[in-house]
């Protein structure tokens, strides 16, 4: 997915943001405000918690195997477009956190 960079008005830095702005990770984006800080420490810390459970990170194991081999079916694909759907918005929130944390 191509991205391009923007300033935003009291932003300190660029801001990538997926060139696609009605696909889904535009959308997260722009709901979550990664960029922003708003949430309590402890919330924070809460959240950096969050990951894939294990036996769902040994299906993306070898959904990404058979990926490479080019051997999924449609519905591992979709497997595979959910995981990344949910990663993506996982790692949203804790870009999120992480500055939540350099702000307080």
């Amino acid at each position: 997915m191509a991205t391009i960079t923007t300033r935003e008005s009291g932003n300190e830095g660029a801001r990538r943001r997926p060139q696609n702005v009605s696909g889904e990770a535009a959308i997260l984006d722009r709901m979550v405000k990664p960029d922003q800080p708003t949430f309590s420490p402890e919330a924070a810390r809460a959240l950096l918690e969050f990951d894939f459970d294990p036996i769902d990170k040994e299906q993306m194991r070898q959904l990404s195997a058979k990926a490479r081999e080019g051997t999924l079916t449609p519905e591992e694909q979709d497997a595979i477009n959910n995981y990344e759907r949910v990663g993506h918005f996982i790692n949203l929130l804790q870009s999120k956190v992480r500055r939540s944390f350099i702000e307080n």
